[in-house]
């Protein structure tokens, strides 16, 4: 903003009427621009008033010296015009000129005045607005020669208003006790009521209520410092905040952004309401979704799109059923957190329908943003994804399966709304199934206690055979399947190990020991290329997955980001960790290392050995996809999909042990 634009608004807004403009003009308040900047950028120019007294069409029309100067007429009278004794319309003009007509002139009014009502003269006289009151009560122009004196002696006792934001008849009744004391009202406002907090007006007492309810959680100095222009006005922040700054976007802390409240909660936005005010007196309490202060703008729009068309296609015979299984993803489209696992189980899950029963739908977790997708577009799926709060359309669920990842557990209930959290208590029955895919992210095994009071069963289903055993059943206290994470790779070829590039992929795992091994494998491998896989389509892994001739986890072992460059022919490595590998034995393979240190010294060895000897590559590869079938086989997972829908779980606890797994 130009300083010219800046001193022109601070002038007029000394005498825009916002609420006028708004009512007057209902095209610039559908259009949610602050009016005071409409007014003067273009709302002047188009012979709009800026209030119920001045007429701006009169007043260029008036004075050709000040149309011809192409400034905005109003900002002169106030600034110049009033000084100079300019008229604001022709019934001020009209009105001056009877008063002239019917009035004789005279030194003054001290035979008219008591000593009282002198002293209020004066105490009032920069607050009086003597345009406003010959405008408002032409009644009484020419009854004296000047307004003020009118107010002074009569006008105040007949509850006329001295400026367009004090009330008389509100402020007598508010305050009885200058009432009983038969002092003029708006005298004890200027000299005493507006700093004791008392209102001149029904309207500013709201703007003092909500001032009082935003002021404790406001926070002051981070207001000032993000808006050095308020801070140099010395004006009252929260004032601002409430008059202007939300509708500026403006935010009143470092935690709460007023433009993405108001684009992620669309009833506050269309009822006009402070967002920060609506937050406190009742957002909060119902869970309404926020964003962080830099979640970009264009996520947040895209956002609200996504749940429009979300509403409008949310299928029928999902809101119908009876029995319905949903399945919890991320509300963003990367490829962390087993994301292709979950839509590969709910895959399996639906195409089991006619064994269970139950309608399934993919639905992103309740988030503080409200952030959610309708589609992944990582890898090949023909799944919609809805939005979890749509779970209130379903009114006719009976059952409803609830399957989310381990990740999503800690805080889930805080995130969810009280109408949602009703829903889900009152369905005949609540079954919730936690997907263990990495117990390194397990929640603690208090922070379960609000899903088994709420669910009738709590239940977990553990993708890796290292985390399937008895003391995790126990500490966890839940009824536990081993459900090893299964890809369907039959689309994509493999490719022979005489084909392969130089080409070595690795995980994006921030493990310790990364940077030492990449920069001993860069050292001594010049002729190779690195790619990090980060950010990419699944399809485009799989073809580096195809054409690497190595692969490197730094996360949990044999993961995806071995096991699918193995199924394509591939070797890859891996340190030894026993949360994550069954067994022992795998110390045993020359692709698995004992410790970090041994990866760091051999690492470059081992490839050198399976350059040189593609015979013993392909032997290597074997052995490995033996291994990977023995435990990920299609027919023993389709049969494990059934059990976890008929709840027929391996492992029930036992005894709490008193060491977490």
């Amino acid at each position: 903003m130009d300083d010219r634009l800046e001193a022109e608004l601070a002038i007029v807004a000394r005498a825009f009427d916002p609420a006028f403009y708004l009512s007057t003009y209902p095209d610039v308040a559908a259009s949610r621009m602050d009016p005071l900047l409409h007014f003067v950028r273009f709302g002047w120019k188009e012979g709009r008033n800026p209030n119920a007294v001045f007429d701006t069409a009169y007043y260029l029309q008036r004075y050709p010296d000040i149309a011809g100067s192409a400034d905005n007429p109003f900002a002169h009278y106030v600034e110049h015009g009033r000084g100079e004794g300019r008229f604001a319309s022709p019934g001020e003009e009209a009105a001056q000129s009877a008063a002239a007509a019917t009035t004789a002139p005279g030194p003054g009014y001290a035979g008219l005045l008591t000593d009282r009502e002198a002293d209020d003269l004066a105490a009032i006289a920069d607050a009086f607005d003597p345009v406003y009151y010959g405008a408002m009560y032409r009644e009484v122009v020419g009854t004296v020669l000047d307004p003020l004196v009118h107010f002074v002696t009569l006008g105040w006792k007949e509850y006329r208003k001295p400026n367009s934001s004090f009330d008389t008849r509100y402020y007598l009744e508010a305050n009885p006790d200058i009432a009983e004391a038969g002092a003029n009202p708006f005298v004890h406002y200027v000299r005493h009521g507006r700093a004791e907090g008392r209102a001149g007006s029904a309207k500013e007492q709201v703007l003092l209520d909500e001032a009082a309810a935003i002021r404790p959680e406001f926070d002051i100095p981070y207001y000032l410092a993000a808006n050095p222009d308020v801070r140099d006005a010395g004006v009252d922040p929260v004032l601002h905040y409430i008059l202007h700054g939300w509708k500026e976007e403006r935010n009143p802390t470092p935690d709460f952004n007023s433009a993405a409240y108001l684009m992620l909660n669309e009833d506050v936005e269309r009822s006009g309401m402070n967002p920060f005010l609506h937050y406190i007196r009742g957002g909060r309490r119902e869970k309404r979704p926020n964003a962080d202060i830099d979640t970009p703008q264009n996520a947040l729009l895209g956002s609200r799109i996504i749940r429009q068309l979300q509403d409008a296609t949310f299928p029928a015979h999902i809101e119908n059923a009876k029995a319905l299984c949903v399945f919890l993803v991320p509300e963003h489209t990367g490829m962390g957190g087993g994301v292709l696992s979950l839509f590969t189980i709910a895959g399996a899950v639906g195409r089991l329908r006619r064994n269970h029963g139950y309608e399934v739908v993919l639905m992103t977790r309740p988030n503080r943003s409200d952030l959610t997708i309708t589609r992944h577009d990582k890898f090949r799926n023909s799944e919609d994804v809805f939005r979890f709060s749509q779970l209130l359309r379903c009114q006719s669920v009976e059952r409803l399966y609830i399957h989310m990842p381990e990740y999503m557990v800690s805080g889930f209930m805080t995130q969810v709304t009280d109408e949602l959290r009703d829903y889900l208590a009152s369905r005949q029955h609540l079954f919730i199934n936690i997907t263990n895919q990495n117990i390194q992210m397990m929640p603690r095994r208090e922070e379960l206690e609000d899903l088994r009071v709420l669910a009738d069963e709590l239940t977990q289903s553990v993708a890796h055979p290292a985390s399937f055993t008895q003391q995790t059943a126990d500490f966890y206290n839940l009824p536990t399947l081993l459900l090893p994470a299964y890809v369907d790779l039959s689309g994509y070829e493999p490719i022979d190990v005489s084909d392969k590039e130089k080409l070595i992929i690795y995980s994006p795992d921030p493990a310790p020991y990364r940077e030492a091994v990449l920069a001993a494998l860069k050292e001594a491998l010049p002729d190779y290329r690195f790619v990090e896989i980060f950010k990419i389509t699944f399809d485009t892994f799989m073809d580096l997955a195809s054409r690497c001739m190595f692969s490197i986890s730094f996360g949990e072992g044999f993961d995806g980001y071995i096991a699918q460059p193995i199924c394509q022919g591939g070797i890859g490595f891996a340190v030894y960790n026993e949360t994550f590998f069954h067994s022992e034995t795998l110390k045993d393979l020359p692709v698995i290392f004992a410790d970090p240190e041994d990866m760091i010294a051999n690492i470059v060895a081992r490839i050198r050995d399976f350059e040189a000897d593609e015979e013993m590559y392909r032997q290597v590869n074997q052995d490995l996809k033996a291994l990977h079938d023995s435990l990920y086989k299609r027919a023993d997972y389709i049969k494990r999909v059934g059990q976890l829908m008929r709840r027929e779980f391996d492992l029930l606890p036992q005894a709490e042990p008193a060491e977490e797994p």
